[in-house]
């Protein structure tokens, strides 16, 4: 059965997009449980931060000010990188969707692989049918801003 690998999005933060830094795995190889696919570089994420806002409350006479906790999600830059691995048995690369260095986007599918062998991809296959594989995902050497 063929499925699609996309860049998983799970993660400390909200992440939104990145760039593949390397494949382990090339075309036509075998890849079995627990081996590196690629990884992948996400330098664009959206966080959630605890800030205080202080709010002026007028009242007769006098104005008093308060502070509130509130958490705000505010776009930041840094780098979260993350080696994308397999979580099947066995597994068969059929193409390479996003060379190294390209840009990629979180939930966007960076490759096909099948679990049986023979099975060909079709040159007019649309991703959308295909199931996406689920990946285990590490986090190496995480800077933040």
């Amino acid at each position: 059965m063929l499925y699609r690998i996309e860049v998983p999005g799970d993660g400390p933060q909200h992440l939104v997009a990145g760039h593949v830094t390397k494949w382990h795995a090339a075309e036509g190889e075998v890849i079995g449980f627990g081996e590196d696919i690629l990884d992948v570089v996400i330098d664009q994420f959206m966080a959630l931060r605890r800030t205080k806002r202080a709010a002026l409350l007028a009242r007769p006479g006098r104005r008093v000010r308060k502070l509130k906790n509130e958490y705000d999600l505010r776009q930041g830059r840094g780098e979260v990188n993350m080696r994308v691995t397999s979580s099947e048995p066995q597994l068969h690369m059929r193409r390479i969707l996003i060379p190294e260095g390209k840009g990629v986007s979180v939930g966007e599918p960076v490759a096909i692989v099948s679990t049986e062998a023979e099975e060909a991809v079709a040159a007019d296959v649309s991703l959308d049918d295909l199931p996406v594989l689920r990946v285990a995902t590490n986090f190496i050497g995480d800077e933040f801003d």
